[in-house]
């Protein structure tokens, strides 16, 4: 009688490699991918202070039409270090954008936040 577990893992293998595949086909691109959004165009990017020896860096990236977004904002985190890099996306709706900015507007001109 043969074993099936090399095709059980191909098996599983060939499902990864064709989600990908089909991800990576339908949003254009990687970080389209990560955000589940194609992305039109990146905004910009601001460098945080630096904390120890990680470097961060914050994206923002316009998301074009998804299943749930009609548009949207990503923001991709990177954290960059000696020996590993860490990127965590976030995909907002137009009107969390806003809530956002809102809340960091507020905590930058309020100088007595705790």
């Amino acid at each position: 009688m043969e074993t099936f577990g090399p095709y059980i893992f191909g098996a599983i293998f060939m499902i990864v490699l064709g989600n990908f595949g089909y991800r990576l086909i339908r949003y254009k691109s990687v970080r389209g991918m990560f955000f589940g959004a194609p992305t039109l165009s990146k905004v910009g990017e601001v460098e945080c202070e630096n904390q120890g020896p990680v470097h961060v860096v914050i994206r923002v990236h316009k998301l074009g039409a998804n299943d749930k977004l009609t548009h949207g904002v990503g923001l991709e985190i990177v954290g960059k270090s000696i020996a590993s890099y860490d990127m965590m996306p976030a995909t907002l709706s137009a009107s969390q954008a806003k809530s956002l900015a809102e809340l960091l507007e507020r905590a930058a001109n309020d100088s007595t936040a705790t």
